[in-house]
């Protein structure tokens, strides 16, 4: 069980929000286990080919799977996707997935950092190591989401992302195949939008459309 303060949910927003917002995004973070990849592929289907930021996942896996995943993605999805390498820099417009058996960041200038430290919430890699690392390289301009998935990898972490000033957006109950992850961050009340993985794409596209 995450310890923290407990805080009411915020309620789903089912209207892709329009307001205008002040921060100036810089990279999007997204966290998903079970059920994940079909929430995955409803949320990236809905991204042009012109999104500006880099998005750089964890998805809970089985080791051999994540390259097959990565390609079948790709065919839903007009952003490029690949699985990262370590000592690459993001760039805008580009889909990065962690590697199997390694925890991945992205550094304070924007470089893939992968390594094999022991397991975080019994999984390698984790959501939490990704989101711990997000801040440092984005301070507030970090989007963090949140996907379905057994247990709470990530749950505190995104809370914390949010408590600094980032952007967060889980996925709602009613469409996860396991409502634990979000559901644990929910609980401490992180989800600044509480959304179905498409319409989670279309917020994404509202957000980057609305930076002033």
């Amino acid at each position: 069980m995450v310890v923290g303060v407990i805080a009411k949910p915020v309620g789903k927003k089912s209207i892709v929000s329009r307001k205008k917002v002040a921060n100036n995004y810089r990279l999007v973070v997204v966290g998903s286990s079970t059920g994940g990849p079909v929430a995955l592929q409803q949320m990236l289907e809905q991204l042009p080919s012109t999104f500006p930021l880099p998005i750089v996942v964890v998805q809970h896996i089985s080791p051999g799977f994540i390259n097959g995943m990565v390609e079948w993605l790709a065919k839903s999805c007009a952003l490029p996707i690949s699985v990262a390498v370590t000592g690459e820099k993001v760039e805008g417009g580009h889909v990065y997935f962690a590697p199997d058996g390694v925890h991945m960041g992205v550094d304070a200038n924007g470089v893939i950092v992968c390594n094999d430290n022991p397991p975080v919430h019994s999984v390698c890699p984790a959501v939490s190591y990704l989101f711990n690392s997000s801040g440092v390289y984005s301070g507030k301009g970090v989007i963090a989401v949140l996907l379905t998935g057994m247990g709470r990898d990530g749950a505190q972490e995104i809370f914390d992302l949010q408590q600094r000033g980032a952007v967060t957006l889980l996925q709602d109950r009613d469409s996860c195949v396991v409502y634990g992850m979000p559901g644990e961050a929910a609980r401490l009340g992180a989800g600044v939008y509480n959304l179905p993985p498409e319409e989670i794409g279309r917020q994404l596209i509202a957000l980057v459309k609305t930076v002033v």
